[in-house]
């Protein structure tokens, strides 16, 4: 390479190349599509196929797996091996310092457990021998120095007695210092500011603004200006922008009768009542009359509830009794034997006395006998006339008891009677009123079928009223469905045109930032290569630089040594 300057022999040249990417003399000839596929220092790269067949990938994946799954499954571990073994640890790759499940450890017991005067307590407290030197133990207290400004009042954050003043800072201000703000130009001239003199400043206006006092003129719309145009033309709707399809406010459309008014024979009366092919297998029609069966108690009086012409004996329950039924009550033993009793004969009877001893003093029962005692109770007895006569009285009054007794079971005996008789008069005005019951029932079944049958009729009338309205309806269904069948096509025609507008837009969009993209791309590339141009200058001119200083420097010290020389010559 040319050099200019004095000629530098003696001097090391360093002929490796800089620090830069990029020779001085590089030229960027690959496209931007070689970019993207490849590059010049990688072989076949831009020159190679660069098709890449998908069906052949997944062909080559798809063998690959196979056949690696299948190396796996060879050289995996079988059943019989791995962990268990056969089926245990394997022997021979047991460990040899491993120990089975059953294997106890003897552990030895530390220094502290077997001598108490060891461990972390020594005897009785930490090992004095073992003691970290710097340690310190609970009881140290540690002397704290203090701060300056404890020491003396003079010192610290107030000094004497305040802020220390060689310390400080220089653009500090005290909090008794008051600032001087200066005004703002439309403070100090009321001609300027916001408000101008006196208004807004004239030369800094913007030009399309305009005062609070103007006043737009607003252009009309061409309904407002020609009474011939607008929604209602002249003077109605506008002929030639009326929708084909639409149809005006007098339009009225014809609409198809069904085939039950065209032909009076169809439908459904039929000619001219109900269809006779699509009447239901199981339907009957209203002349209809069912035929009830009757009950067993209507077609044999001797059967029923009655029997003949009572409860049927066979049906009758085991332990029921009728009416006329007496039951025969055991009398008591006082009645049937008048030795027995409260009176015994003829009086308590000694068997059933309380027995109480004779040394007891106070006893609960005494006899009629024992009168001279009498007195001793409180309650004063009675007694009038003799024993005998007592006695007969209480032999009177149990007769007396056995009349009322037998009179009632009579007057018993006389009411049920009467409540037999009562009971068969009321079976038998039950039964008058069944049958009345029954024939009421019979009248108001007659009159609710005629009624029915008035209802069935009636209703038949509606349905086929219903029926006439609701094809009338579904006929109005239809031609609105039409209706909006054909505007939702248009709606659908109008939103794909807007769709493919809106696409076409974003395209164009796309593409317009594509080639902004592809431009921008450029100028940075171009950029980048200035940029690099300006660096190798800058690199050449600093390298060019320091070589003229090498060789100053060497012509120096050339001459120094030349001087020193010729300094020793002269000496010499």
């Amino acid at each position: 390479m040319a050099r200019w300057g004095p000629d530098m022999k003696g001097v090391p040249c360093n002929d490796d190349d800089d620090d830069w990417e990029t020779e001085a003399d590089f030229e960027n000839d690959i496209t931007e599509k070689d970019q993207r596929w490849g590059s010049k220092t990688v072989a076949d790269s831009l020159t190679g196929d660069r098709t890449v067949n998908v069906n052949e990938v997944r062909k080559n994946v798809f063998e690959t797996h196979e056949k690696t799954k299948k190396e796996e499954y060879l050289k995996g571990p079988r059943a019989a091996e791995g962990y268990g073994g056969k089926f245990g640890v394997h022997k021979e790759r047991m460990d040899k310092s491993a120990v089975s499940w059953d294997h106890r450890e003897e552990l030895v017991e530390h220094s502290s457990v077997t001598d108490a005067s060891k461990g972390f307590g020594g005897k009785y407290g930490v090992l004095a021998d073992r003691r970290d030197r710097s340690a310190v133990g609970f009881d140290h207290m540690t002397e704290l120095s203090k701060h300056g400004s404890q020491t003396d009042a003079a010192r610290g954050f107030g000094g004497k007695f305040g802020v220390q003043k060689d310390r400080v800072d220089k653009s500090a201000v005290g909090f008794d210092h008051q600032s001087e703000l200066s005004k703002h130009e439309s403070q100090t001239d009321a001609a300027k500011g916001f408000g101008g003199k006196y208004g807004v400043q004239k030369d800094r206006v913007d030009k399309s603004a305009v005062g609070f006092d103007h006043r737009s003129e607003l252009s009309k719309h061409e309904s407002q200006t020609d009474a011939a145009k607008g929604f209602g033309g002249k003077y109605g709707v506008q002929k030639d922008r009326v929708d084909k399809s639409a149809v005006g406010f007098d339009h009225r459309s014809e609409l198809s009768k069904h085939e039950s008014q065209t032909d009076a024979a169809k439908g459904f009366g039929g000619k001219y009542g109900v269809q006779k092919d699509r009447v239901d297998k199981s339907a009957v029609g209203f002349e209809h009359h069912a035929k009830l069966s009757q009950h067993s108690s209507q077609t044999d009086a001797a059967k029923g509830f009655g029997g003949k012409f009572g409860v049927q004996n066979d049906r009758k329950d085991k332990v029921a009794v009728g009416y006329e039924y007496q039951a025969n009550l055991s009398q008591h033993g006082s009645q049937t034997d008048g030795v027995k009793g409260f009176g015994g004969k003829f009086g308590v009877q000694s068997d059933r006395v309380d027995k109480v001893e004779e040394k007891v003093a106070d006893r609960s029962a005494h006899t009629y006998a024992e009168r001279e005692n009498v007195n001793q109770y409180k309650t004063k007895v009675d007694v009038r006339g003799d024993v005998k006569n007592f006695k007969s009285r209480f032999e009177n009054f149990g007769q007396q008891q056995d009349d009322l007794n037998r009179k009632r079971a009579e007057e018993i005996k006389r009411q049920r009677e009467l409540e037999f008789k009562k009971q068969v008069e009321k079976e038998s005005e039950k039964q008058k009123q069944l049958e009345q019951e029954f024939a009421r029932q019979q009248i108001q079944e007659d009159t609710e079928k005629r009624i029915e049958e008035d209802t069935a009729r009636e209703k038949a009338i509606e349905i086929q009223k219903e029926e006439e309205e609701r094809i009338r309806r579904e006929q109005e269904r239809i031609a609105a469905e039409e209706r909006s069948r054909q505007l939702e096509a248009e709606r659908t025609e109008n939103a794909r045109r807007n769709a493919e507008e809106e696409r076409r837009q974003s395209e164009q969009q796309r593409l317009a930032e594509e080639q902004q993209r592809i431009a921008e791309e450029q100028r940075q590339a171009e950029e980048q290569q200035r940029i690099a141009e300006e660096r190798r200058q800058a690199a050449e001119q600093q390298r060019i630089a320091e070589e003229q200083r090498q060789a100053e420097e060497q012509q120096r010290i050339a001459e120094e040594r030349r001087q020193a020389a010729e300094q020793q010559r002269i000496a010499e």
